[in-house]
């Protein structure tokens, strides 16, 4: 099971996205308390094991899940992140919504703002842990001399600003650092969403413009579309769709 935790800026359409891959139906106008979370489980939909289902006929199918988790809306400040519900830091994918309709969007404005956010709230915990373990390092306890390297590795990639996802990480250091949960360290995919008229940019180009890194794509979504589009049936989203010219869901 995939776990996809999905943040965003107030009004920059974060629920409506979740709504429309989760098919939930929460309000899109209800903020949610510090502590909170939205939570929907769905099925991969897979044309390839209905296939085998049909041909072997097993008494059981079993679809591959993702957890969607809608998150607290962000608003920039910049020690926000930490507050955020401890869900986000065991997450498998983190899914940025970047709002490109309305009064002066600026989408790339925004990944860099909660980038940053998202290194400060890493470094937070780097800063912690690595002034416990130095104790332990210069009182002569070598247990902890690995992990405290790697922190403080990372504590200077976090400094100048670099996500964790973006340092390379050797085999022997993984285990070490699997337990922390690193925001800024997650595969990240940026979702520009526009509005109903389609985007001003290509996903390519978006890509060049956030300078996104490794381990992070970019795509586009017309959110409050793709939120109607879930509403309907198989006859009606085809009508649907033509009308907006689509060939098939962006979601």
């Amino acid at each position: 099971m995939l776990k996809v935790g999905i943040i965003g800026y107030a009004q920059s359409g974060k629920t409506t996205i979740y709504n429309a891959v989760a098919g939930a139906n929460a309000d899109v106008d209800a903020y949610l308390g510090r502590e909170e979370v939205r939570r929907t489980m769905v099925k991969v939909p897979d044309e390839r094991l209905d296939r085998l289902f049909s041909l072997f006929n097993p008494p059981k199918k079993i679809s591959a899940e993702i957890e969607y988790i809608d998150f607290p809306a962000l608003t920039g400040d910049a020690s926000e992140v930490q507050l955020l519900p401890p869900a986000i830091r065991d997450l498998d994918m983190l899914v940025v919504v970047l709002r490109e309709f309305g009064d002066k969007p600026d989408p790339a404005r925004d990944w860099r703002t909660i980038t940053d956010e998202l290194i400060l709230a890493d470094l937070v915990v780097v800063e912690k842990r690595v002034t416990r373990l130095a104790k332990e390092v210069e009182s002569g306890r070598m247990d902890n001399k690995l992990e405290y390297d790697v922190l403080l590795r990372r504590r200077k990639a976090l400094e100048e600003g670099q996500s964790i996802r973006t340092v390379t990480i050797l085999p022997a250091e993984k285990k070490t650092m699997r337990g922390y949960g690193f925001v800024s360290g997650m595969p990240v995919m940026a979702l520009i969403n526009a509005s109903d008229t389609g985007s001003s940019k290509s996903s390519d180009e978006w890509g060049k413009t956030l300078n996104l890194g490794p381990h992070a794509g970019v795509h586009i979504v017309r959110g409050k579309l793709e939120a109607e589009l879930a509403t309907f049936d198989a006859a009606d989203r085809e009508a649907f769709m033509s009308d907006y010219g689509l060939t098939n869901s962006a979601l």
